[in-house]
């Protein structure tokens, strides 16, 4: 469901430079996802946040506790910041790597290229009300009343566990 092209957070653009500057993976206890982890530290989803240009087009290393998972095609997560109600998308290519519902409360570390996409009012209104089809829930697209920016990490590798 995610992969529609007229809802521009489907799609995912990795820099084939940067997918390919990494070492091997480290050994990182967890269920590993595509290229599993090959950074050795993390920033914090509050850094990142705070500058996202700084980190625009750079592969990072973050980690949380996961929030939310895709239920339709297990194509992202959502971390956990510092701050409440702080999140962090972790996104993925459809079938690249399915992320399984049950990681909602687990760890994750995550390895990705850090997008910034500034969306037109119209682009917001399409990312919203898909959204809200995933999560299952109404949506009034006149609730929309100023485009957004999306910061996101386009995924390279994860790796779940149970804990920190």
């Amino acid at each position: 469901m995610c992969g529609h092209g007229d809802n521009p957070a489907c799609a995912t653009a990795i820099d084939p430079k940067v997918a390919a500057e990494h070492g091997p993976a480290l050994a990182v206890a967890g269920d590993k996802f595509g290229q599993g982890i090959t950074l050795a530290e993390s920033i914090s989803i509050d850094t990142l946040l705070a500058n996202p240009d700084a980190y625009v087009g750079k592969r990072v290393r973050i980690e949380g506790q996961v929030d939310d998972v895709c239920r339709m095609r297990g194509c992202w997560f959502n971390l956990k910041g510092d701050k409440p109600g702080q999140t962090m998308k972790f996104k993925v290519t459809d079938g690249e790597m399915t992320f399984p519902v049950s990681a909602v409360g687990k760890w994750a570390v995550a390895e990705g290229q850090v997008r910034k996409m500034p969306l037109t009012l119209e682009q917001t209104v399409k990312v919203k009300q898909h959204e809200a089809l995933e999560q299952g829930q109404p949506f009034d697209p006149a609730s929309v009343k100023e485009p957004m920016t999306i910061v996101r990490l386009d995924g390279l590798g994860a790796v779940i566990r149970d804990k920190k």
